[in-house]
C-alpha cells in the first residue's frame, strides 16, 4: 500500500487516493513546507524561552549574577611585553619573567570592533593600549593560574572563520612566532573568544591542537561543528559556553551546541551571565581613576534619571538609552576623559555587562579556566 503523500509523478502529487492538478499540487506542497517552517520556528522559540526562564537547565550549568565585581588591577608598564604586528594587526602578550615557564597558553580573540590592545593598559610600552576593565581582569585571572596570555586582533572589523582566511593564517603565524620567541613549545593551548571571536575559536580545534575552549556570548560555527561531529568524536577539547540568557537566539544556539558536544562525548560546561546590580561602588571598584565619590554620583544620576529599578538593575539596553546625557551632567570630568564612546569606553562596557545582553565579561572566567585546566590534566 502506498503511503499518502509519498509519490511525485510528472508534477502531480498523490494524496488521498486521487491525483491533484498542477496548481493544486503546488498549493499543497507550499502549505506543507510552510507548516514545517512553523513547527521548527515554534520549537526554536520554545527552547529559547525555556533557557531564559530557567527551565530544563543541565545540572552542570552555573549562573553568575550580582555580587562583588572583580577588583581593578594595575598591570604596570613592566608587565606589558611584546606588542607586535602580525600581518598588519597588533598582537599583545606579557613579559615573561626570566626562569619562569607558564603552564599553558591562553589565546584571546576579541569581538567585532575590538582589538588585542583592549586587554592591556596604556603605558610606556603600549601607548595605544586601552585596558578595558573586563579584558584586563581576564588577563589577571589567567596569569594567576600560570597561563601566558596572547591577545590577537582580527584582520577586519570582525573575525572571518572561513577556511584559508587571512585571520586563520594570522593565528597560525602568531602561534609559530610566539612559540619560537618565548620558547613555549609543548604547552597546552587554550582559546577564549567573545562574540565573533567565539565563532572563530570554535573552528580552531579542527585545525590546531587546542586543549580547551571558552566561547562567550556566541555559539559555534554550527556547520563546522556538525561536519566534525564524527571525525572529532572523543577528541574534541573541553568547552565552556558563557552566554547571557537575555539574548534568546544565542541561548538557543548554545543549547544546540551542547547537545552536539554530548553526542561527541566532549566535556562541556555552560555558564549563564545574568544582569548585575549597580551600587555606589560599581564603577570605582572596576575602573582605575574613578573615585568613590564620582562612582556614587554616577549611581545616583542613573537612579534619579530612571535607568535603574528598585534593585539597582538597568531597565533598558544601555546601547540604546540616553545614560550618557545623565552621566555627563553628574561627572563632567569623566565625560571628557572617558568619552563614553561605544566599544572604547570602560564605563560603556561596564553598563553593557550589567545589562547582560551582549558584552565580553570577566565574570565566571576563573571557573571556566579551572574547568579546562582540570580536564586537560585528567586527560
Amino acid at each position: 500500500m502506498m503511503r499518502r503523500g509519498s509519490l511525485m509523478t510528472k508534477g502531480r502529487f498523490r494524496g488521498g487516493g486521487r491525483f491533484m492538478n498542477p496548481n493544486q499540487s503546488r498549493f499543497a506542497l507550499g502549505c506543507f513546507i510552510f507548516g514545517c517552517m512553523l513547527v521548527v520556528l515554534n520549537r526554536r522559540l520554545n527552547k529559547a524561552g525555556e533557557v531564559a526562564n530557567g527551565e530544563n537547565r543541565p545540572e552542570a550549568a552555573a549562573e553568575i549574577s550580582a555580587g562583588e565585581p572583580p577588583s581593578a588591577m594595575d598591570l604596570g608598564d613592566s608587565k606589558v611585553g611584546h606588542v607586535v604586528e602580525v600581518a598588519g594587526k597588533p598582537v599583545a602578550t606579557l613579559e615573561l619573567e626570566r626562569g619562569k615557564r607558564p603552564v599553558g597558553i591562553l589565546m584571546l580573540l576579541p569581538g567585532c570592533h575590538h582589538t588585542a590592545l583592549d586587554f592591556f593598559p596604556k603605558g610606556r610600552l603600549c601607548d595605544a593600549c586601552k585596558g578595558l576593565p573586563a579584558e584586563t581582569s581576564i588577563i589577571r585571572i589567567a596569569v594567576g593560574k600560570g597561563l601566558f596570555p596572547v591577545a590577537v586582533s582580527p584582520t577586519g572589523v570582525c573575525w572571518n572563520p572561513e577556511k584559508d582566511s587571512d585571520d586563520l593564517h594570522r593565528i597560525s603565524q602568531t602561534l609559530n612566532e610566539l612559540i619560537v620567541r618565548q620558547s613555549l613549545s609543548n604547552l597546552p593551548l587554550f582559546v577564549f573568544g567573545a562574540s565573533s571571536g567565539g565563532v572563530m575559536a570554535s573552528v580552531l580545534p579542527s585545525l590546531f591542537n587546542v586543549s580547551g575552549l571558552i566561547i562567550q556570548i556566541a555559539s559555534s560555527a554550527s556547520e563546522d561543528l556538525l561536519s566534525h561531529e564524527h571525525s572529532l568524536a572523543g577528541k574534541y577539547p573541553p568547552s565552556v559556553y558563557m552566554h547571557m540568557p537575555r539574548d534568546l537566539v544565542t541561548a538557543a544556539r548554545v543549547d544546540d551546541d551542547l547537545e552536539v558536544l554530548d553526542r561527541m562525548h566532549a566535556p562541556s560546561r555552560e555558564i549563564r551571565l545574568l544582569p548585575k546590580q549597580i551600587g555606589e561602588r560599581f564603577f570605582s571598584s572596576q575602573v582605575e581613576g574613578i573615585t568613590s565619590e564620582e562612582s556614587k554620583k554616577m549611581f545616583t544620576a542613573l537612579k534619579e534619571a530612571g535607568f535603574l529599578d528598585a534593585n539597582g538593575i538597568l531597565n533598558s539596553d544601555p546601547r540604546a538609552s540616553s545614560w550618557r546625557e545623565a552621566l555627563s551632567k553628574s561627572v563632567p570630568r569623566l565625560a571628557h576623559d572617558d568619552g563614553f564612546r561605544p566599544d572604547e569606553s570602560p564605563i560603556a562596557e561596564l553598563l553593557n555587562i550589567a545589562y547582560a545582553q551582549h558584552e565580553l565579561s570577566a565574570e565566571g572566567i576563573d571557573q571556566a579556566l579551572e574547568f579546562l585546566i582540570q580536564n586537560h590534566h585528567e586527560n
